[in-house]
């Protein structure tokens, strides 16, 4: 047997230490299953026996075999050691048994089986169960048992759990869905930053904390009053509260004491006394008093302006009563010339000198006009607010010795200032400083926003839309009119007068359509409706309307959206000129054509047609009836009707219809003024619209178009 290198015996002895087989002459090729086991020492004489097979297979090329074992091997037999092997060149699992003879060096093979199929498991059946499990990191998950190539095998745990995030998920499997990932509001997203709103946003337990004023309340700190309560609650009540006040004497200023006005310093009147001055301060010296006079004012000429004084300015001095100046007496208001007569010239003791007119109830002047053009500035409100936001001052005018002014009415009232402007209770969003602060609308700003009127203009709308016109006009007074708010006015239904109005025609003739027809004599006109055939115009023009009966009723857009200023004009000129006697309220189609370009989707105009069974028709015309609506702006539509929605186009849009195209139209609300709550519900229930009361009563109506505006205009 040739001699094996040192490098080969120790390939042999690695494979061999890993349980594998070569002998090249026998053509075994093995790997040991791991459920056949040998004893160290057999393992020390296979290396043996492979060392003398590797001699072998250099001469004979085979390892000796014992054939003439016919049973198997006794397993107790120290010397026997059997292995099972793989058998090659086989396509599935087949393996064979060999017994070895281990006491003979090298070991002998003693028992050889057949290859035989030896599976552990069904290799058609590759999944054979799952079974629960956990992970290295500790998560629940599930292990499956397979057979591979008829060997059970253990698969990884698998698992769809991990570490636990904060998304409204139970990441980690554990039954608890964001445990102790979330906020400390218990939500994913950071905390809300805290805000005054008497609610802990941010979630620490406290609420607006460090947002509060020094009255411990949302907002801007009060501004204090007259009231006797500490109102901005800096420890202090009604301190550095000055406020004008005036007597007939003049101007002061009073202080705030116990929540009450106190102390005003103006000079006071007094009782009227014989010492030459004005005490009572009705503009006259000493009237109606017969005075005794000190000594030293005998003699002295003191300026008066009283009866019998006619007008301008006389004198009156203390004369003695007696020889002997022991009672003294003022004389009357007479002209200078009486004390210091001009040679030549006649004297009219009651024409005194002309001087400038003053607010008195007298002729200053001499010009036989009592207080003529006499006008002064004025202003009522709290000191510091003049000219601060929409404050400013008025005017007042003289009337009878009293400064006044007159109401809206014309009406003179005494004591008020005309057309002044004082502060508002409230700051109400409209652009405007209304409280005069110095702040706009406690800081909030106007959203963009398109506001259309849909109005009834039939007769039975009219106090109700001289109620709106007033309400607007009254609006514009505190309203800024910037670019965020437009306006958008349509009404209907209307009629074009009847062109005989300023058309005289001689008796008995009549007018129609602007001309002059002989219809018969005065008595038979009481007859006309029977004695003339319908459609004439003796006919139409004795027994219609008084509306042109050819006349059809529109629906019209007045004004496409624009400045308020523009809006509330069109709006008065249309009121001004009265309603008519209409009755076909296609308001309906007012909507709809208003929003159905906007409305998602577009709706076609190319279907719709006025009714032809009524005489309607619109300005413009259906194709072109259209509205400038900003994508970028919120949108509002506010109808006024003391009617039920309408509608007079072909085909017929329901309300319902209506209110399906409004919710597909982001940021528009309607809003509708009618007598029912539930005329018009199915409009005003769609994207959070509202109902109000029709109204004739200006403020109630007032009231409700603030509140519109306040609740979709200011952010």
């Amino acid at each position: 047997m040739n001699e094996v290198s040192e490098k080969e015996t120790s390939k042999m002895k690695k494979l061999t230490s890993h349980l594998c087989l070569f002998v090249i002459s026998a053509g075994l090729y093995t790997c040991q299953d791991p459920m056949v086991t040998s004893s160290g020492d057999f393992l020390d004489k296979l290396d043996g026996a492979l060392l003398d097979a590797a001699g072998a297979s250099e001469t004979t090329g085979s390892v000796e075999i014992v054939e003439d074992v016919l049973t198997h091997p006794d397993p107790n037999d120290p010397c026997v050691e059997c292995s099972w092997y793989f058998c090659p060149n086989m396509d599935y699992v087949y393996q064979k048994e060999y017994c070895f003879d281990v006491c003979q060096n090298p070991p002998v093979v003693i028992w050889e089986t057949e290859c035989v199929e030896l599976l552990e498991c069904d290799p058609a059946q590759y999944l054979l169960e799952i079974v629960d499990c956990t992970t290295e990191e500790g998560f629940p998950g599930t292990q499956q048992t397979v057979c591979d190539k008829g060997k059970i095998k253990n698969l990884e745990c698998e698992t769809e759990c991990y570490q636990e995030v904060c998304d409204y998920l139970d990441n980690d499997c554990d039954g608890v869905v964001d445990n102790g990932v979330t906020n400390a509001c218990g939500h994913c997203e950071p905390p809300a930053e805290e805000m005054c709103d008497y609610i802990d946003n941010d979630c620490d337990g406290e609420v607006d904390e460090e947002q509060r004023n020094a009255c411990d309340e949302c907002g801007e700190v009060p501004q204090e009053v007259c009231d006797g309560i500490d109102n901005d609650c800096n420890g202090l009540v009604d301190e550095e509260l000055i406020n004008p006040c005036s007597t007939a004497c003049g101007e002061g200023y009073e202080l705030c004491v116990g929540g009450n006005w106190v102390s005003c310093n103006a000079t006071q009147p007094t009782a009227e006394m014989c010492n030459g001055y004005d005490d009572d301060c009705d503009g006259l010296i000493d009237e109606e008093l017969n005075c005794q006079c000190p000594p030293e004012l005998i003699g002295a000429l003191v300026e008066c302006a009283a009866p019998p004084l006619t007008c301008g300015k006389g004198y009156k001095t203390c004369a003695c009563a007696d020889v002997n100046c022991t009672e003294s007496y003022m004389t009357d208001c007479a002209a200078l010339c009486v004390y210091v007569p001009t040679p030549g010239e006649t004297c009219e003791p009651t024409l005194g000198i002309p001087i400038a007119e003053e607010c008195n109830n007298y002729d200053d002047d001499c010009d036989i006009f009592v207080d003529e053009d006499l006008y002064g500035d004025c202003y009522t409100g709290p000191e510091g607010t003049r000219d601060v936001g929409i404050c400013k001052g008025g005017k007042q005018y003289c009337e009878a010795g009293v400064w006044g002014g007159d109401d809206e009415n014309g009406v003179y009232h005494a004591g008020l200032c005309q057309s002044e402007v004082t502060p508002s209770d409230e700051d109400i969003c409209n652009n405007a400083d209304d409280d005069c602060d110095g702040i706009v609308d406690y800081g909030q700003e106007m959203d963009p926003t398109d506001i259309l009127f849909i109005i009834d203009w039939s007769g039975s709308m009219q106090e109700e839309i001289d109620a709106v016109v007033e309400a607007l006009t009254i609006f514009s007074s505190y309203y800024a009119d910037e670019g965020a708010l437009r306006w958008g006015l349509i009404i209907g239904p209307i009629k074009e007068p009847n062109i005989c109005s300023g058309v005289t025609c001689p008796l008995p003739e009549v007018c129609y359509l602007g001309d002059c027809y002989y219809c018969g004599e005065m008595n038979e006109l009481l007859n006309s409706c029977t004695s003339h055939i319908p459609g004439t115009p003796c006919y139409n023009a004795l027994c219609g309307f008084y509306t042109a009966p050819s006349m059809p009723e529109k629906l019209v857009l007045e004004s496409d959206f624009a400045e308020f200023s523009t809006f509330i004009n069109i709006l008065t000129e249309k009121s001004e000129n009265g309603l008519l006697n209409t009755g076909d309220e296609m308001l309906l189609d007012a909507i709809f054509l208003a929003i159905r370009t906007i409305s998602i989707p577009v709706v076609s105009i190319l279907p719709y047609e006025w009714h032809g069974a009524w005489d309607i028709n619109s300005q413009p015309a259906l194709q072109d009836f259209q509205l400038s609506w900003r994508d970028d702006a919120e949108k509002l539509i506010i109808v006024f009707s003391d009617e039920p929605p309408q509608s007079y186009l072909d085909p017929q849009v329901t309300d319902s219809e209506i209110a399906s195209m409004i919710s597909t139209i982001i940021g528009l609300k309607p809003y509708v003024f009618a007598q029912t709550s539930t005329q018009w519900s199915a409009v005003t229930n769609a994207n959070g619209g509202k109902w109000y009361p029709l109204d004739s009563d200006t403020s109630a109506m007032l009231d409700s178009l603030l509140e519109i505006l306040d609740e979709n205009v200011c952010q």
